[in-house]
């Protein structure tokens, strides 16, 4: 999953993540850290070779938990919506509560365009998959092509993180729609999986704690089209209750 614009898109120059760490870092008065800018090639070659480092940008999953120590959640994000162009008819009639269905979807002869090389959830890949064997899909390596393929009424639907809807949509054209049954995606901070770095985590783990899921949810709300962001609230209200 790309966490965009998790750095730096906004015009303050701070996304969402810049926003939320700041507030946890300030409560980390006994550590000095310095931000550094790195392609995850590079964080991948940092995280084998025990240099201490902390991220929130890595998700965790089974092959970084070898080399990283990860918080607990810091906000979670929204699963990848389906966009399409507002009033398109086809995707109007097949829409239940405001959400999509991928076994719908897949019914469907809408033209599916996706980005190469982008981490999709595991279920969307499989249904791209199904779809490309079905119907056919656009690949393309820039998501501003697929944009203006779909508001060019070249494209029909495909699928963003929800927090990068607004950035593309500056024309106030398209609409992202929830996908049923997707989970919502824990992001929380990692540091290199060392003596020092778990320790790290473990205070990283107190000012977290500190702070509620709503506090810290919010700087990713703002982000988010204004037409999810309620739905986005009663997420995070029954995820504090777990």
């Amino acid at each position: 999953i790309d966490l965009f614009p998790c750095h730096n898109e906004s015009p303050t120059k701070q996304g969402y993540c810049d926003r939320v760490t700041s507030r946890i870092l300030a409560e980390m008065i006994d550590y000095r850290f310095e931000d550094n800018v790195v392609s995850l090639p590079k964080m991948s070659s940092l995280m084998r070779s025990e240099q201490l480092f902390c991220t929130i940008d890595l998700l965790k999953n089974p092959k970084r938990e070898q080399y990283m120590a990860f918080s607990q959640p810091v906000f979670y994000l929204m699963p990848p919506v389906l966009v399409t162009r507002k009033n398109e008819s086809e995707v109007q009639r097949i829409v239940e509560e405001g959400e999509l269905s991928l076994n719908t979807i897949l019914q469907s002869s809408l033209r599916l365009g996706i980005r190469s090389h982008r981490h999709y959830t595991g279920s969307i890949s499989r249904f791209i998959n199904q779809y490309e064997e079905k119907t056919g899909v656009y690949h393309s390596r820039n998501d501003q092509v697929l944009i203006d393929m779909l508001t060019g009424k070249r494209l029909d639907i495909l699928f963003l993180n929800a927090a990068e809807l607004p950035f593309f949509d500056k024309n106030k054209e398209l609409v992202g729609y929830p996908i049923k049954a997707e989970n919502y995606i824990p992001v929380p901070i990692s540091c290199t999986n060392t003596l020092l770095g778990r320790r790290i985590i473990e205070d990283f783990n107190q000012a977290i704690a500190s702070h509620s899921l709503t506090t810290l949810s919010a700087p990713y709300k703002a982000f988010l089209p204004a037409s999810l962001q309620s739905r986005y609230d009663n997420a995070v209200t029954a995820l504090s209750g777990r």
